[in-house]
C-alpha cells in the first residue's frame, strides 16, 4: 500500500448530523523556483508574490528547501515548504493566528511526524479526464523521479518529490491502462523499496517519506493524532473519489449500486477523516447511491438523501 493514514476514527461523529457548507475564497496563485534555497529566503520569495503576513521563530534553523511549482495557491505552497523543512526540523508547524501565518517548532512535539498529507483526490474535471486517459507505457530500471516527471507531464498537474525521497529504480509496464493506474503501480513498486507516502496539499501532489513512529521515553509509543485530510473534488466519478479517500484508511467500503455514473463535488480542507467520509456519503446519496463502510467490527450505513 502506497499511502498510510494514521487515525483512530470515530465513525459516529457525524451520524444524523447535517454538515454546513464552507465558503470558498480564491487564494493568491504563485510560481516558485527554489533549489537548495534557505527556508527564510524561500518564504520571502513566496511572500513577495502572495503578499501575506507571516512570522518565523528566530530559533528555527534556516534549512535548505527545493521546490518548482507554477501557478498554484500560495497557501498550498507554504504548507508544502514547511512540511519539507520539517524533515530536518522535527515538530515544525505553520499555523494561522490573527490573519498571519506563524511558523514555529512545537516543543511538546519534538520528534513528531511531519505535517500529514491528505488523500489523493483527482481534483477537477480536467484532471479527472487526464488521469483516466488510457496509455501504454513501459519503464525499465528508470529512476523514480524521472518516471514521475513523465507521468505528471501527461496530466499537467503540479507535484513535488521531497528531497529525501530516494530515486529508486522502477520497472513497470502498462498496456491500455489509465494514467492514474500507472501512477499507482509506480508508487507501489517504489513503496516496496522505501516507505513512501502520497497525497495532496490543496492542488499540489506530494510524494514524500513516511515519518518514523513517534516514541516517548523508553520504548513507549505516543498516540498518534486523528487523521485530517484535504479533498478538492469537482465533478469526479464517485468510484474514483471513493477509491482515493478510502485507500490506506483501513476501511472496507461498498457502493450500492456498485457501478454508478454519479459525479461528486467535495471541497474540504484539513478536516477529520470522518467528516470527509460524511461529505462523500452525502454527495453519493444525492445521486441515489448508498455508501457504507466498516473498520473491524464497526460499521456505518449512511441513509439516502431525502
Amino acid at each position: 500500500m502506497v499511502r498510510w493514514i494514521w487515525a483512530a476514527v470515530l465513525v459516529s461523529a457525524f451520524l444524523g448530523r447535517g454538515i454546513a457548507a464552507e465558503p470558498v475564497v480564491a487564494p493568491a496563485r504563485v510560481t516558485i523556483e527554489a533549489r537548495d534555497t534557505p527556508l527564510r529566503g524561500a518564504l520571502r520569495l513566496l511572500q513577495s508574490q502572495a503578499g501575506f503576513s507571516y512570522s518565523i521563530e528566530s530559533t528555527v534553523p534556516n534549512v535548505p528547501v527545493s521546490l518548482s511549482l507554477r501557478n498554484v495557491p500560495a497557501d498550498d505552497v507554504l504548507h508544502v515548504l514547511v512540511r519539507q523543512a520539517a524533515s530536518s526540523i522535527p515538530g515544525l508547524r505553520v499555523t494561522r493566528r490573527d490573519g498571519s501565518y506563524v511558523i514555529s517548532v512545537h516543543q511538546d512535539r519534538v520528534g513528531a511526524e511531519k505535517i500529514p498529507v491528505g488523500p489523493e483526490p483527482l481534483g477537477s474535471p480536467a484532471l479527472t479526464t487526464a488521469f483516466t486517459r488510457k496509455v501504454s507505457v513501459g519503464f525499465h530500471e528508470e529512476g523514480l523521479r524521472q518516471v514521475l516527471a513523465r507521468i505528471f507531464s501527461l496530466v499537467g498537474a503540479p507535484y513535488t518529490v521531497e528531497p529525501n525521497v530516494p530515486n529508486v529504480p522502477i520497472t513497470v509496464n502498462v498496456s491500455a491502462g489509465t494514467v492514474w493506474n500507472l501512477l499507482m503501480q509506480v508508487l507501489e513498486v517504489a513503496g516496496g523499496q522505501a516507505p513512501l507516502e502520497f497525497g495532496q496539499f490543496g492542488e499540489i501532489y506530494v510524494i514524500g517519506l513516511r515519518p518514523a513512529p513517534i516514541r516517548v521515553g523508553a520504548g513507549t509509543a505516543k498516540p498518534e493524532p486523528a487523521d485530517h485530510v484535504t479533498l478538492k473534488l469537482d465533478g469526479v466519478p464517485l468510484t474514483l473519489a471513493a477509491e482515493a479517500l478510502f485507500r490506506g484508511s483501513g476501511y472496507e467500503y461498498t457502493l450500492m449500486p456498485e457501478r454508478s455514473d454519479a459525479k461528486v463535488s467535495v471541497n474540504v480542507r484539513d478536516v477529520p477523516l470522518e467528516v470527509a467520509l460524511g461529505r462523500l456519503a452525502q454527495e453519493a446519496a444525492r445521486s441515489g447511491v448508498r455508501l457504507t463502510w466498516k473498520r473491524g467490527a464497526v460499521g456505518v450505513t449512511q441513509p439516502k438523501h431525502q
